[in-house]
């Protein structure tokens, strides 16, 4: 074996075993010099840099001034940018190297101008050119010949500096072979390294950067890496071979800045990945054709591990969907990766591929993106662009938005923002309605269109498009940033939807008030025809849940039915005409019947079940209760007079069946809530004999001394609570209260108990009850403060009911609402509240439910948390809150007003409404709309977390405020009896 191999295979062997400089002195030896380790990692304890007893370093080549490359002191190192923002100029793309030295300086300071223009704060000098030449002298690698004392290197060098740019220059280690990267060593022997070697000083003593790149040291194989392995390998192994070289190259790179230009800081240069992590456990979750460690040979993280290196950079050419390099794979496996080791790292990004049709690249965003969330890894030094010319030329203004990212001007939550659409929710379905409304959120840098024509949106981005549909087919396609979503609808012409009642035989009696809806779009001239009778119809001003997204909206009407005769009256069935757009379409109710007269003796005695029945007006046939009726307790006794009343109700389109009995006493109530009793149970010549009032700091409660269980009307206004006892013909004496809060006295006169309010208004509803006999009437007392309440919060939908859709699928109503609730009850538990939250995160609670957990809670008020959404209409805004009894508007109109004011929107004041969870006549209770979800400014702020909780502080107000008005007449104790 020649003497040279022998002595070039041991010394790649020893350079496996540490981190040395292989130096070959040209007589056959090599000297095998200490190499300090020049990164951070260097200064760790334990680090073991090599096995080797160091040998002392050769004498200064004679080609270097005497001196030059002595120990000397450390030299500081210039500190590159907090965060560094880089972009790569090219030779032959980015500035050209044909022509005289004055042609060639003007393109370098043209192209340093622009990166200055750019913004950016660094400038990588790529010294490899668009013909494979290096700016460099180099013994190894094709290099031009310039005009003596012009070195265009050493000028784009100083320029960039003189433009207060950090300066760093890449510098190619390879044989010459340069083709796309990584360059193949096609030779490795004793004269490479002696060319390297010599490229290497001549390099470090030449050029003064702030950084050097080194690039170009892998090994992959090739056909021929077998034979020359054979032949220079020497007694390594094959594979330590092969790793041997990249490591030797490198070892040399440091070894020769080290020596030579110490005030320089050294990198590497790394391709994407180091290794799959299917192939080592250690790699990012990549499939990359191409690793450094199998396919280069190249051990680029013990490389690192070794302290060899100052800094990283990372060729994340990849977009962020990219099937095979993802851009966050390799982004944050690298940067995990140096925070541990404490060196900085760059991402090189993959500028040259902006819009274009490589895989992720086709959108302006994508270097954006990238830099957004490089920003939020930990160990993210700083970007370097790698193509200068590409950010000039600016195809769709993807420099231009960068640098806006960069200085504020662009946000990135709209660069980060996909097309989203939020309603239609399905992209295929048949529509009774005119038109379709389209809403969501695109990213407002960027046009979205549907069917070719641009999309207005806010500046947010939100939209809300209106679009009209014709008769069968109708097809939208809407674009942006790529994605495309095509929808299919078939639209079928239905002016009236529904009629309420719907279906079957409606038997009521003579003279009632005949109650009915229907469903009809909001446009059209609705009426109904009843008996031959045309009767018209008006717009429901009370808001219906199921329809608040589409065109349709709910028409009510009334028609007091003829009076009852000895027979049965057939009417015929209720029609409704709806007028829309030239068309006038028509849909049948239910068929009414007039009962016969009754004779009193068709009374049947019944009892009441539930434990608060809901009573009704007997001279109507609506389902909704008035807020004029309180429920009736459980055991209470009374009449039933006629045949069951039932009808067919079709509610958020589907069909429901209520079914009542009317009631001697004047009341009506569900079926459901009597059952009969025996005769000898039934009420009559009752008699109430006395009563005691008692006040504390919770409760007024009356409990009557009654004889029979007997029915009441109860009725509330300003001034005073009224209670009709039916059946009864004897009442006990009035009194004057001078021990109760709420009420002043208790007046009884002929079959009725008037008590009148203290203070007009002040009252918060009452719980009946019976027991042992006695009738039990519990008045709620208004607390002294906000400490001494019980508040129920009960935040609108959940669980899979999301509630009225905005421009976020993210952000639904039923998330809103949570979240301002949420707010709400930390706020008001601060205060002392008593605060029962309802858990509607993961829950979706019926109505029912929702109203049974607040009674339970025993509450002094109850509060539902809702947001607004406006069908076709993107200006609907304000705020508004509903109630149902009368005393709750004061909580409504403060809530609605406080509200409206932190939002800055109109204030819509509060508003009575059938809401389910109003309709309790036990405490107060309302139901806020805080503002509209399809409303794009309004929207914006209901999503956000500062403003969320701004709304719960007025909320949280607005309780003060009501119960401080309700605790005018303060605090007064003590039992008072006839």
């Amino acid at each position: 074996m020649p003497a040279a191999v022998l002595c070039l295979a041991l010394a790649l062997v020893t350079c496996v075993m540490g981190a040395v400089a292989l130096q070959y002195n040209g007589d056959g030896r090599f000297a095998l010099p200490t190499i300090a380790a020049s990164g951070p990692s260097a200064a760790r304890p334990g680090m073991i840099l090599s096995s080797e007893p160091s040998v002392q370093p050769e004498q200064p080549d004679e080609s270097v001034p005497e001196g030059e490359g002595e120990a000397s002191e450390p030299v500081e190192k210039t500190q590159p940018p907090q965060e560094l923002r880089a972009v790569t100029i090219k030779p032959g793309r980015d500035f050209s190297v044909e022509g005289d030295a004055a042609s060639i300086r003007e393109g370098i300071d043209q192209a340093i101008d622009q990166a200055v223009q750019l913004t950016m704060n660094g400038l990588v000098i790529d010294t490899l050119g668009s013909d494979g030449s290096v700016l460099y002298s180099s013994e190894q690698l094709p290099c031009r010949q310039w005009e003596e004392g012009f070195d265009p290197l050493s000028y784009a060098i100083e320029q960039g500096k003189a433009n207060g740019l950090y300066v760093s220059v890449i510098c190619y280690l390879t044989d010459g072979s340069m083709g796309e990267t990584p360059a193949v060593l096609t030779e490795v022997n004793a004269s490479l390294i002696d060319a390297v070697t010599a490229d290497l000083k001549r390099f470090s003593s030449t050029y003064t950067p702030d950084a050097v790149l080194f690039d170009g040291y892998h090994n992959p194989q090739d056909g021929g890496s077998y034979l020359r392995y054979l032949s220079e390998g020497g007694g390594m192994g094959y594979d330590e071979y092969m790793r041997s070289v990249p490591k030797t190259l490198l070892t040399l790179a440091v070894s020769a800045m080290q020596q030579y230009a110490p005030g320089v800081s050294v990198g590497l240069l790394s391709e994407a990945v180091w290794a799959n992590n299917y192939e080592d456990e250690r790699g990012s979750v990549t499939r990359a054709y191409f690793c450094a460690q199998t396919e280069g040979n190249a051990d680029t993280v013990e490389y690192l591990e070794e302290g060899m290196f100052d800094l990283v950079a990372v060729k994340a050419y990849g977009s962020i969907t990219d099937p095979n390099l993802p851009y966050q794979a390799v982004a944050s496996w690298w940067t995990s990766l140096a925070d541990g080791l404490g060196i900085p790292c760059y991402i090189v990004h993959a500028a040259d591929r902006a819009v274009t049709d490589a895989v992720g690249w086709s959108e302006y965003d994508q270097l954006a993106r990238q830099v957004i969330d490089a920003r939020e890894m930990a160990g993210y030094s700083g970007s370097i662009f790698n193509s200068l010319a590409r950010l000039i030329e600016n195809p769709k203004d993807c420099a231009g938005k960068l640098i806006g990212y960069f200085d504020g001007t662009v946000k990135a939550e709209h660069i980060m923002q996909d097309l989203e659409l939020t309603k239609p929710e399905k992209t295929t379905f048949t529509s009774f309605d005119p038109s379709v409304l389209f809403t969501g959120h695109t990213d407002p840098n960027t046009d979205a269109t549907i069917n070719g024509q641009t999309i207005v949106t806010d500046e947010n981005g939100y939209f809300q498009l209106e679009m009209q549909l014709t008769e069968g087919e109708n097809v939208f396609t809407i674009v942006h940033k790529g994605k495309t979503v095509t929808y299919n609808i078939t639209r079928i012409t239905e002016v009236v939807k529904e009629v309420s009642p719907a279906e079957g035989v409606l038997a009521v009696d003579g003279g009632t008030e005949l109650s009915f809806s229907a469903v009809a779009y909001s446009e059209a001239n609705v009426y109904a025809v009843i008996n031959g009778v045309t009767v018209p119809m008006t717009l429901d001003e009370n808001p219906d849940e199921a329809y608040r997204d589409t065109a349709y909206s709910r028409f009510i009407g009334s028609y007091t039915l003829p009076d009852a005769t000895t027979s049965v009256q057939n009417l015929g069935a209720i029609v409704v005409y709806g007028e829309w757009d030239g068309l006038t379409k028509s849909k049948t109710g239910a068929t009414i019947h007039v009962n016969e007269r009754l004779l009193p003796s068709d009374g049947t005695p019944v009892v009441i079940t539930a434990d608060a029945a809901e009573t009704f007006s007997a001279s109507t046939t609506s389902h909704y209760s008035e807020p004029t009726y309180f429920p009736l307790p459980k055991g209470a006794l009374d009449y039933v007079v006629g045949d069951e009343i039932r009808f067919t109700v079709q509610e958020s389109g589907e069909s429901r069946v209520y079914s009542f009995y009317k009631l001697q006493s004047g009341l009506r109530v569900l079926s459901e809530d009597v059952a009969a009793v025996s005769d000898s149970s039934a009420p009559v010549n009752n008699r109430i004999t006395g009563y005691t009032v008692k006040s504390d700091s919770r409760y007024t409660t009356i409990t009557l001394d009654t004889e029979q269980q007997v029915s009441y009307t109860m009725r509330y206004t300003a001034d005073a609570i009224t209670i009709q006892f039916h059946y009864t013909n004897s009442l006990p004496d009035s009194m004057t209260l001078s021990k109760n809060p709420l009420f002043s006295a208790a007046n009884f006169s002929g079959d009725t108990l008037t008590l009148p309010l203290r203070n007009r208004g002040i009252f918060m509803g009452c719980a009946p009850s019976y027991q042992n006999g006695k009738l039990v009437l519990r008045f709620n007392n208004p607390p002294s403060s906000v400490s001494k309440a019980t508040i129920v919060i009960d935040p609108g939908h959940g669980g899979n009911d999301s509630g009225a859709l905005g421009y976020l699928a993210a952000y639904p109503e039923k998330t809103i609402n949570y979240g301002i609730a949420t707010e709400l009850a930390d706020l008001l538990e601060a205060k002392g509240a008593d605060v029962v939250l309802l858990d509607t995160k993961y829950n979706n609670y019926s109505l029912q439910q929702r109203v049974e957990m607040a009674t339970q809670a025993d509450p002094h008020l109850s509060i539902s948390v809702h947001s607004n959404s406006s069908a076709y209409s993107a200006s609907a805004a304000g705020t508004e809150a509903y109630y149902f009894n009368y005393w709750s508007s004061g909580l409504a109109q403060f809530s609605s007003s406080y509200i409206a004011s932190v939002l800055n929107t109109t204030n819509r004041g509060q508003k009575f409404g059938y809401y389910y969870v109003t309709r309790t006549m036990q405490y107060p209770a309302i139901l806020i709309e805080t503002g509209f979800v399809s409303n794009q400014t309004e929207y914006h702020k209901l999503i956000n977390e500062d403003y969320q909780q701004e709304i719960a502080q007025a909320i949280s107000k607005a309780v003060s405020s009501y119960l401080s008005y309700l605790y005018e007449a303060g605090s007064m104790t003590g039992t008072e009896s006839s």
